[in-house]
Formats: structure tokens, C-alpha cells, sequence
């Protein structure tokens, strides 16, 4: 089966990737996760077919892309980094900020005509408390920019179902996918081109579970949730998990979100 899909692989891959090295890379991650192993064939190189459609590498180094087995299926999660790299991409976005909030930091946020956000951490990092928010600041050329806040509880609603198997469970990995959640909220609302496009609506997919499998008679990765093909691109469901305690909240002023999302938290002083 990954023979067949070679020709495939290489008709969707961009710029420099070849299909040789993202089936390398494929294979040596199947090695290292025993689990994959376990996995439909065809959703395996249905992940590995979307992967080369985006153009990022996976299980590397690089943190772009994850290949994560949820039951019997492979599903595909994108990476901090890999959110970063295509966005840059983007000729129209000049640069990507993202930072997360602690407890005891001074973070002020205002909505409306003019947001503002004022964030001032506390140092050294160790004494600042429980992340508590994340925030994301998108400039575009021109001028214009895009802002995005997210209370803790937003961002875990936002992790897959199956998050224990996907570096959202690595200590190490956990911060760059909350920044990822809350750039993938505000880059959404840039004027973004095919790929990332793509990109975010696999990785919001992955929040449920949903996997891409080979359609054999097109050699093309098909999107398939609750046993049923989507056609129309996929809509962000979060999956409800317990709402961590948390101490004190820094302050927030401004508790609307001016691009109609989730209403800000309140957060008292």
C-alpha cells in the first residue's frame, strides 16, 4: 500500500520534500511507535498522503507534524512548529507572536476598536504560578494585526479526545501546543493560502478523532468521522474534559472577544 501511494506522495509534495524521504521518515516513525503498527494500513498512508499535501515533515525533530494512533486508526497532528513554518510562508504575515499567561503575571487585555494587551511577566518564570491563558498576536503587512486570547479551560477543550497519546502528554512538548491552540484560533481570521488552510482543519479533525484513510480508486487521502466521509471542510467540536482548579488570575480588562468568540473569563484581582 505505501507503494501505491508513492505517486501520490510525490504529485502533492512541495518544494524541496521528496517522496523517498517522507516515507523514510514515515517508516522510521512507525519503527519507533509500536502502537502504529496496530493501525489500519489505509489510515496510516492517509496520514502520511495529508502530511505531504501540507508539506511538513513527521515525528522529526522539527516538531512539525505528529503521526498519533487513536484506537485502530492513525490520526495526524500538527506541531507548534509546523503552524509557525507555514504561516511564514505567507507573504501577507509578517510575524507570528505567542506567549503564555501564569498566574502571577500583570496581563491586561482590551477588546473593541482598538485591542490592546499588556503582558508583563513575572521572572523568574519558576515563581509565576499555573499557565492560566495564552495569547497570540498575528502582524500582517500593511499595518494591520490580529489578536487572540484563550483561557486555559478554552485551550483543554480544545485538545483531542485522545491527547494522552499525542504530545500534548510530553512535559516537555505540552506548552508549545497550548501556544499552537491559540495561534491556530487567530490565524484562522489571516488571509491564509491553500496549505495552511489545510493544515488547521486536519489538526482540528485530530480534536475529534477524525482520521484520513487512502481512497484506493483516487490514491487521494479522504477525511472519515463516525465511519462517514466528510465532504465540507471540518468545524472545530471541542471534546468537554474536567476543568483544572486554578488559583488566582492575573487581571484582564476587556472580557469580550471582539471576533465572537468564547466571551473572555473574568478574572478577578
Amino acid at each position: 500500500m505505501f507503494e501505491q501511494a508513492k505517486p501520490a506522495m510525490m504529485a502533492v509534495l512541495p518544494g524541496k520534500l521528496t517522496g523517498e524521504r517522507m516515507m523514510r521518515i514515515a517508516l522510521s516513525a512507525i519503527r519507533i511507535n509500536p502502537d502504529l503498527r496496530k493501525c489500519t494500513p489505509a489510515s496510516v498512508v492517509g496520514a502520511i498522503l495529508q502530511s505531504c499535501k501540507i508539506g511538513l515533515e513527521l515525528n522529526t525533530p522539527l516538531g512539525h507534524a505528529y503521526l498519533v494512533p487513536y484506537k485502530s486508526e492513525c490520526t495526524l497532528i500538527i506541531g507548534y512548529k509546523g503552524m509557525l513554518h507555514l504561516a511564514y510562508q505567507n507573504p501577507r504575515i509578517l510575524a507570528v507572536r505567542a506567549h503564555l499567561v501564569r498566574e502571577q503575571d500583570r496581563f491586561e487585555w482590551q477588546a473593541g476598536t482598538e485591542e490592546r494587551i499588556v503582558h508583563i511577566p513575572l521572572l523568574p518564570e519558576r515563581n509565576a504560578g499555573s499557565v492560566v491563558g495564552a495569547y497570540a498576536i498575528i502582524d500582517l503587512d500593511g499595518g494591520g494585526h490580529i489578536t487572540r486570547y484563550m483561557s486555559i479551560e478554552e485551550i483543554l477543550r480544545a485538545r483531542p479526545g485522545h491527547w494522552q497519546k499525542t504530545p500534548w502528554n510530553d512535559p516537555k512538548a505540552a506548552d508549545e501546543m497550548i501556544l499552537k491552540t491559540v495561534i491556530r484560533r487567530a490565524i484562522k481570521l489571516a488571509p491564509i493560502g491553500e496549505q495552511l488552510a489545510t493544515a488547521i482543519a486536519a489538526d482540528e479533525a485530530s480534536t475529534r478523532g477524525a482520521h484520513y484513510t487512502l481512497d484506493t480508486e483516487t490514491d487521494q487521502a479522504v477525511l472519515i468521522e463516525d465511519a462517514q466521509e466528510i465532504e465540507a471542510e471540518p468545524i472545530e467540536a471541542p471534546v468537554d474534559i474536567p476543568t483544572p482548579t486554578r488559583g488566582k488570575r492575573p487581571h484582564v480588562a476587556g472580557q469580550t472577544d471582539m471576533i465572537g468568540d468564547t466571551p473572555g473569563p473574568t478574572m478577578p484581582e
